[in-house]
């Protein structure tokens, strides 16, 4: 596809925007499994590139998503608390603390005023850590299989263990009140009897992010078996997340067992004791995995990190009947479990040998915590699989409940998942006390907005939908398992930000350079139903946003309706959506989604969105900014008016692409043509050479 064709020419009346790309390819999910002749390394990830993917700085590999950033590299000085790590080659992940540090040569592992004296040795510790201290994540192989899977895995007694003679994980012999705090619901008393099949990932030699490991199971003969193991660690391709992805393929003549997984000793950011929420296992619901949530205030408080065994992009590819493969979750106590300091501990085993276990669901606070991800590949001779875990850390995450009050301070610091806060206004209030630069508003709810919202100068904010929309009543959060506790994902579809009735202001103003606002999987009304009444005598005189400098971003998920404005100022042109102007930058960006804009109306010329700044607005994914309207003389008498385009045209950034079912109407406000044959340019690319065509 030549670039250059998609700079288009219009005329002085409206025209469309149609721009197309390819989208990256997701990972291979759902019943398929591959016959291959053997597995190919991914290049595009390893030491020696520098591309959309990852930056290479010594013997290091870093990468990013939005909000997360990883590096991959020799282990040596990062085993720490990781008794018994024999990984030599591994990966570590962070969060980042600031969307400008993505540019640096860590793409934000480091902060920009860490990265000099660290991206080229991976010596020092990330800011926002998943891992103690210089800890990273330790990778182990074994041939064998687990002792329970599915959802066998929630019984304490009886069921139906998949291996009960010599399971790669432990079996809990017992439940006990082993902590302070619990119901009775910890593990305890494991029998453990597989310590010497286990192996760390990577031996000696130099090893490479996407590498192809021939790895078996140290026998001859009849007995030896083998497997192909393709590791890698990459940006997912919507820009949300890491993607830690596992091809095996089973080279030989008989079915073969193996698991391959990751451990550590964890902490958020500086919390050891965090608390952590463990879903049903493979009981088919939208988000299985495990999410830590800091409980603590500060600058980088109520960070969360989740590991998504399903959904989300996660999962593992099965034949269509009879597969028992799964991906695993685990968490538990360092630095054993049970904890030596509990109640009558019995057999404790060091934290790794629980690198293949999957946790019951329900809430966990072992204290001092440690937590893995692991996947059984139950694979037929010459049958390959891909086993696929997502992952993301975001920093300062707030819960807004309708009508919380944050008082619940026992559970956690105001906008802890068990003690959210009431509305928008109140979570960015503790974001600008909190010094955050990066943060996001998790909606556990609808809400209603009757003020406007400034964003903080220097603050990149994002407000999206929560994962878990409530916590059980009476939940401790202490010390302790409670098995039995499990808080309830939220399913009922993106949360809605309505303006209220008689608001006739913006709702959110970025008026700061430096500053982000963004939306993620939200739906944003301007209750156009309420103030289309002829009895409503006050309208809404400004759009949802206003923006003068800083950048507001759109992202997949996002959905901009019912906006209505009737501004009487002459000539005002008022948008119903958002406006651009001065400096500000308008960033549609939706990779993996949809970003729309859709059913909007404006009473006095304006367009849904306005944009007179003097940066290019910038395109990115799948756009569809449509059916909004403006209203001529009398109701009878409406045109569409979409986006009004002034001075620059939309910019597709170096690494982004457009999708093809991308449609934006846009009408022209300057550059107009002046003679016959004239155009103006409505779609630029960052990369497009100044003479000559662009591949």
């Amino acid at each position: 596809m030549k670039k250059n064709n998609l700079i288009r020419k219009a005329k002085q009346t409206t025209a469309g925007l149609l721009a197309s790309a390819m989208i990256l390819t997701g990972a291979p999910l759902g019943n398929m499994t591959v016959q291959a002749a053997g597995l190919l390394p991914n290049d595009e990830i390893k030491k020696g590139q520098n591309n959309k993917y990852v930056s290479t700085a010594g013997n290091f590999v870093y990468g990013s998503s939005d909000s997360t950033a990883f590096v991959f590299g020799p282990s040596s000085g990062h085993q720490g608390t990781n008794g018994g790590a024999t990984d030599t080659y591994t990966f570590n992940f962070a969060g980042i603390t600031d969307a400008s540090s993505r540019e640096n040569v860590s793409r934000g592992y480091y902060d920009n005023n860490d990265v000099g004296s660290n991206a080229t040795t991976a010596s020092g510790q990330p800011t926002i850590k998943s891992a103690y201290s210089g800890n990273w994540w330790h990778g182990y192989y074994a041939f064998g299989k687990p002792y329970r899977i599915g959802t066998d895995v929630q019984n304490k007694t009886g069921g139906s263990p998949y291996e009960a003679t010599s399971p790669l994980d432990p079996i809990v012999r017992t439940w006990d009140n082993v902590s302070s705090g619990s119901t009775n619901d910890d593990p305890n008393n494991p029998l453990f009897t597989a310590g010497g099949k286990i192996k760390g990932l990577h031996g000696n030699g130099t090893y490479y992010n996407g590498q192809v490991l021939p790895l078996d199971n140290g026998q001859s003969g009849a007995a030896r078996q083998e497997v192909q193991l393709r590791q890698e660690v990459k940006p997912s391709d919507d820009d949300q997340y890491i993607v830690v992805q596992y091809t095996a393929y089973n080279p030989g003549s008989s079915t073969v067992d193996f698991m391959v997984g990751n451990e550590t000793d964890t902490m958020i950011t500086t919390q050891d004791d965090v608390p952590i929420f463990v879903t049903p296992h493979e009981a088919g619901g939208d988000f299985e995995g495990v999410h830590f949530q800091n409980s603590r205030g500060g600058q980088y408080g109520l960070t969360i990190f989740d590991i998504y065994t399903s959904g989300k992009g996660a999962g593992i590819t099965k034949r269509a009947t009879n597969d028992p493969s799964e991906n695993r979750v685990w968490v538990g106590s360092w630095s054993t479990t049970p904890r030596t300091d509990g109640v009558n501990p019995v057999n404790p085993l060091t934290h790794t040998a629980w690198v293949f276990s999957q946790s019951r669901s329900g809430f966990v606070n072992p204290g001092d915590s440690a937590g893995a991800f692991s996947t059984y590949f139950n694979l037929l001779p010459g049958e390959t699989k891909v086993a696929t875990f997502i992952l993301s850390i975001k920093p300062s995450v707030y819960y807004v409940n309708n009508g919380a009050d944050g008082s619940a301070t026992s559970a956690g610091t105001p906008g802890f998942m068990g003690n959210p806060v009431g509305s928008i206004a109140d979570a960015v209030a503790k974001i600008r006390a909190n010094g955050a630069k990066k943060a996001y508003i998790y909606l556990q709810s609808d809400t209603t907005m009757n003020g406007t919202v400034t964003i903080p100068a220097g603050t990149d904010i994002t407000i999206q939908t929560a994962d878990f929309s409530a916590l059980p009543a009476g939940q401790n959060y202490g010390v302790g398992y409670n098995h039995n506790n499990t808080p309830p994902i939220k399913t009922d579809g993106p949360a809605t930000i309505k303006r209220a009735n008689n608001f006739t202001g913006p709702l959110f103003k970025v008026e700061n350079a430096g500053s982000a606002l963004s939306f993620r999987d939200v739906t944003v009304d301007g209750n156009k139903a309420y103030f289309a009444q002829t009895t409503v005598p006050t309208k809404p005189t400004a759009p949802i946003i206003e923006a003068s400098a800083g950048t507001v971003s759109l992202k997949a998920g996002s959905t901009f309706t019912n906006a209505y404005v009737d501004d009487a100022a002459v000539g005002s042109n008022t948008p119903s959506v958002i406006e651009v102007k001065d400096t500000a930058v308008l960033d549609l960006n939706s990779p993996g989604g949809v970003a729309t804009v859709t059913g909007n109306e404006s009473i006095k010329n304006g367009p849904a969105i306005k944009i007179s700044s003097s940066e290019n607005p910038r395109l990115n994914g799948n756009v569809n900014i449509t059916n909004n309207s403006v209203l001529v003389d009398d109701p009878a008498n409406t045109k569409a008016s979409n986006v009004t385009l002034g001075k620059k045209p939309f910019l597709v950034k170096k690494n982004n692409e457009v999708d093809s079912a991308t449609t934006i109407g846009v009408t022209l406000s300057e550059n107009l043509p002046t003679a016959t044959g004239m155009g103006t340019a409505l779609i630029d690319f960052e990369e497009r050479p100044t003479t000559g065509l662009a591949n």
